[in-house]
């Protein structure tokens, strides 16, 4: 074989190579970075643009808390400084929380706990308000019914569900927690 000849097949080889990595490895990250965001509840959202979140805690309380330039608040019921690493993660598990599948068709939302006893998280992010609805489990697997509603006026009025979702218990640990837990340990 001529030298001409290897010039030319290593040229080949060298593109097949470039294009195996760009398109199949670097661009695996890209599709894979795609599809977990068509998954998440809320796409689109980043942790980082959460400014408020609103919840009832495991001790019954409603608790509302809002970001500051320096940290986060709580501001209801009482005002006091917030422990910043929890409500990260509850803004964290809030704007990349996965839908698990979805359940088709709708239906009664009470057949879901998704109704007037579900637990409702409000937040904003990026300037606009969302809720996130909270059912019980569902029969088989260690799933949890959610939901995204717009609300009225009325805090609790469900204006309409677009869609009734599962999602893994684990990942609503980060809600699961008294008013003691969300407010800052350290002594001032």
């Amino acid at each position: 074989m001529n030298s001409r000849g290897t010039l030319i097949l290593a040229i080949v080889a060298a593109l097949l190579g470039g294009f195996i990595y760009f398109y199949e490895i670097e661009g695996e990250l890209a599709r894979r970075s795609t599809l977990d965001d068509q998954r998440r509840i809320f796409p689109g959202l980043e942790t980082e643009t959460v400014d408020r979140i609103e919840l009832l805690t495991l001790d019954g309380v409603e608790a509302r808390f809002e970001r500051t330039e320096i940290d986060w608040q709580l501001v209801a019921p009482v005002t006091s400084r917030a422990d910043p690493g929890v409500l990260e993660a509850v803004a964290h598990a809030l704007t990349h929380l996965p839908r698990a599948g979805t359940v088709a068709p709708v239906g009664e939302l009470d057949q879901y706990g998704l109704g007037s006893e579900a637990r409702v998280i409000h937040f904003v992010a990026d300037g606009q308000a969302f809720s996130l609805r909270v059912g019980r489990s569902t029969p088989v697997g260690g799933h949890v019914y959610v939901a995204v509603a717009g609300q009225s006026t009325e805090k609790d009025e469900i204006i309409e569900v677009d869609q009734v979702g599962y999602v893994e218990r684990y990942r609503l640990n980060a809600f699961n927690k008294t008013l003691d837990d969300f407010r800052e340990r350290r002594v001032p």
